[in-house]
């Protein structure tokens, strides 16, 4: 999950999960829910906001 945040940050693009899995939802800048067929902001999600800094030498 950090090579995805790492890939989406270096490249400026989005990464779209879909996962149960709550335990890789803290990796992630932004979450949504799925709620009766309908896309909605998660409730009480604070964001990832650690900067991800590629390697020295890495190109972005």
């Amino acid at each position: 999950m950090d090579l995805f945040r790492r890939v989406a940050h270096e490249r400026g693009t989005a990464v779209l999960v879909v996962t149960h899995d709550h335990r890789a939802l803290d990796v992630f800048d932004l979450l949504y829910e799925m709620d009766d067929g309908r896309l909605r902001p998660a409730a009480g999600h604070a964001p990832a906001l650690s900067p991800v800094v590629p390697p020295p030498g890495d190109p972005v």
